[in-house]
C-alpha cells in the first residue's frame, strides 16, 4: 500500500531536502512541492550528480544504476526513492 504521507511532511522527502541543502545551502528556505523541476532551480549537472551522490549514501540505493534521466520533479525523486529503497529492502 502505497504511503498517503503528505509530501512535505515526508520523512523520505526530508532526506532528500536535506541532501539537496547539504550541496547547495542557498536552497535551504526554497518551496518544494512534488511538481517543482529540478531544471528550474538553476542547478549546475554537478550539483545534480553531488545530490544523487548525497541521496544514494543516505537511503543506501542507487539511483545512477538507473540513469539520472529517470526524474525530473522532486515527486518523481521521491517516488523513486521509495521505489528503490522498498526493492532494497524486499531484497536484504
Amino acid at each position: 500500500m502505497p504511503d498517503s504521507t503528505p509530501f512535505a511532511d515526508s520523512p523520505v522527502w526530508g532526506g532528500i531536502k536535506d541532501c539537496i541543502v547539504k550541496v547547495v545551502p542557498s536552497l535551504r528556505e526554497a518551496e518544494f512541492t512534488p511538481d517543482t523541476r529540478f531544471d528550474r532551480l538553476g542547478l549546475a549537472s554537478i550539483q545534480v550528480i553531488t545530490i544523487t551522490f548525497e541521496i544514494e549514501e543516505l537511503f543506501g540505493i542507487g539511483i545512477v544504476d538507473d540513469g539520472l534521466d529517470v526524474f525530473e520533479t522532486c515527486g518523481e525523486l521521491e517516488v523513486l526513492v521509495r521505489r528503490l529503497a522498498a526493492a532494497r529492502e524486499v531484497t536484504a
